[in-house]
């Protein structure tokens, strides 16, 4: 199968029952003061470029129980980093049109991608007024999703999602987050899904 899920492109390329192996391909947001940085402190530190990302995922699917990892490294020169994630859930047929999900994750994020987001070297801090702050790398964050799945006919369904995800360590210390930010991060989504 071939997937689409928001600016994410997964391909399952071996049929197995169980075992699930494949490329990845993101896009990830970067920071631009212009369009996606609302604080008017972190307005005065360096843009972060848009990342086109590439990588691989395997999993596996037993009884409605789902297990994955998925590695993923910008090829762009935008945070240059690397960032591997782990996840796993249960899946609930409710009846023949509803479905129901819970997962969690974790990922892990190497000291390019950390230094991209959350440092703040000497002139953010000269720009900006926070202290210098050097983010190592470790694991960023640790995240839970809700998801209702409804088919209303063998090829279109609507996704609706709720999550939250909190981050930690480098993450959750460094002052982009912790003195004008939030380290509790929640998301909500509708989307419609063609499959073929």
């Amino acid at each position: 199968y071939v997937e689409l899920t928001g600016s994410k492109l997964r391909a399952n390329i071996i049929t197995h029952e169980v075992f699930k192996f494949g490329p990845v391909a993101n896009y990830r947001l970067g920071r631009d003061d212009a369009v996606s940085v609302d604080d008017s402190i972190v307005k005065k530190m360096k843009q972060v470029d848009d990342s086109f990302e590439l990588g691989a995922f395997a999993g596996m699917e037993i009884d409605n129980w789902i297990f994955m990892v998925e590695a993923l490294s910008d090829v762009s020169d935008g945070h240059d980093g690397f960032v591997l994630t782990l996840s796993g859930g249960y899946t609930w047929q409710v009846n023949n049109s509803w479905t129901l999900s819970l997962d969690a994750s974790t990922s892990y994020a190497d000291d390019d991608y950390m230094s991209s987001f959350f440092d703040v070297d000497v002139r953010d801090s000269q720009r900006s007024g926070l202290p210098i702050y050097d983010a190592d790398s470790g694991f960023k964050d640790v995240g839970c999703n809700i998801v209702a799945v409804y088919e209303w006919t063998d090829l279109w369904s609507i996704r609706t999602s709720a999550g939250f995800t909190r981050l930690l360590s480098d993450a959750e210390d460094s002052p982009v987050v912790d003195d004008r930010g939030d380290e509790n991060q929640f998301n909500l989504g509708v989307m419609a899904i063609y499959t073929f």
